[in-house]
């Protein structure tokens, strides 16, 4: 439910319940899953009236189902991702990822991923350094 007060813009038309109309029609709802429960529930979940979309919390997923830090990590967590989609678009929900590559990007986006958070800022900060210095290391031959 959105909030509402004569201070929160400036707004003076439409009259206050069109506004809370409109403005709770913009709220949208994501819901994070990270555990292996969720997953046993998963298509319970996605059915839940009122969420627009899915995602997963890759980290706190990893650790719950045994695999954080192994070789078996990515693979893992890929087959999770690929569950939640086909679940989700059975439903007609969207699902939203966490990648931290354009290549992760891309791969997700051909699989019907239409809500992509790429990468933290720091980490895009720290490539895009590491790249200017590596160049530059290499322009004093």
């Amino acid at each position: 439910m959105a909030a509402f007060a004569p201070g929160h813009d400036f707004a003076t038309q439409p009259a206050a319940a069109e506004r809370l109309t409109h403005l709770n029609e913009q709220v949208y709802v994501t819901a994070m899953l990270e555990s292996a429960e969720a997953f046993r529930h998963l298509d319970e979940i996605v059915a839940t009236p009122g969420i627009d979309a899915f995602t997963i919390g890759p980290t706190d997923l990893a650790q719950d189902l045994g695999v954080y830090g192994t070789s078996r990590q990515a693979e893992t967590l890929d087959d999770h991702r690929t569950r939640l989609i086909a679940a989700a678009q059975k439903r007609g929900k969207e699902v939203a990822m966490l990648v931290d590559s354009l290549d992760e990007a891309e791969r997700w986006i051909r699989e019907g991923v239409k809500l992509i958070a790429y990468a933290s800022d720091t980490g895009v900060l720290h490539a895009g350094y590491r790249h200017a210095v590596e160049r530059l290391r290499g322009a004093h031959g």
